[in-house]
């Protein structure tokens, strides 16, 4: 199974880029939990999964990064992204885990996001929702369109 490394993206340090399904082998593995993963590998061209999301104050530098990396280094957009969080470890509810934060961040405002019902994860016993995000690019855009014009240094800066 492939990786691929990126190094230094948004100022931050390196992190694994790729694919995500199965066990990484040597060095792969080590990648800095700083940022998400983004998996344009596995699924299909029109749909992406995310996982690793880390609590940003704010949530939003997620969707830069994202954003950057889908028109940086991508050929094409995908339609939907997909990911999954927990919501109850050993019987403490979770709600505000970077997956919640990024489906509320994105929902309404750059498309549609739909929430999964619970599930009991056989592999750790948790329990975990799955979310899939319909992308409104045109949104998606616009927003990035204005970041621009105001300067945002990270927006502006390439991969």
């Amino acid at each position: 199974m492939e990786r691929i490394a990126e190094c230094g993206i948004l100022g931050y340090p390196p992190r694994v880029v790729g694919t995500t399904g199965g066990p990484a082998q040597g060095a792969a593995c080590k990648r800095d939990s700083s940022k998400m993963n983004i998996n344009n590998t596995e699924i299909s061209c029109g749909v992406w999964q995310l996982d690793h999301f880390i609590r940003f104050e704010p949530i939003e530098e997620e969707l830069k990064f994202l954003v950057r990396y889908v028109k940086t280094r991508s050929v094409s957009k995908p339609a939907f992204f997909i990911w999954s969080h927990y919501e109850c470890v050993e019987g403490v509810e979770y709600s505000r885990t970077g997956g919640h934060q990024f489906a509320e961040l994105v929902n309404g405002r750059f498309g549609t996001v739909t929430k999964s019902e619970r599930a009991k994860n056989p592999n750790t016993g948790n329990m975990i929702v799955l979310w899939y995000w319909t992308v409104d690019w045109d949104k998606i855009d616009k927003w990035w369109k204005d970041l621009k014009l105001q300067g945002n240094q990270e927006v502006n800066k390439g991969l």
